[in-house]
């Protein structure tokens, strides 16, 4: 069964900025080039991320065995799941993303 993220980071065209989408209606979310952001990430476990070229992947925070907490992207290209690594939590931008 397909796992669903209930937020979504997305390049708008109209706006010429990224917003951050989903989640309860009265939730305040930080805009991603605001330093709150990264904290604010921290309780996410994943989200959805839509960039300027119109790339589309899942990102999912990953704890491993030896203790560090990391951000990997998730795509299916051709029936294959693709894995990339992204960073860690305080490196997490724009550009790592895109």
């Amino acid at each position: 069964m397909p796992r669903h993220t209930t937020y979504m980071l997305r390049w708008s065209e109209e706006r010429q900025s990224y917003e951050m989408t989903g989640g309860l209606p009265d939730t305040e979310i930080p805009q991603p080039t605001n330093p709150e952001w990264v904290a604010w990430l921290s309780d996410l476990s994943s989200f959805a991320f839509v960039g300027r070229s119109g790339t589309h992947y899942t990102v999912r925070k990953e704890k491993l065995q030896r203790g560090g907490v990391y951000w990997y992207g998730y795509r299916s290209h051709l029936g294959k799941t693709i894995k990339r690594y992204i960073g860690k939590p305080t490196d997490l931008s724009i550009d790592r993303l895109e």
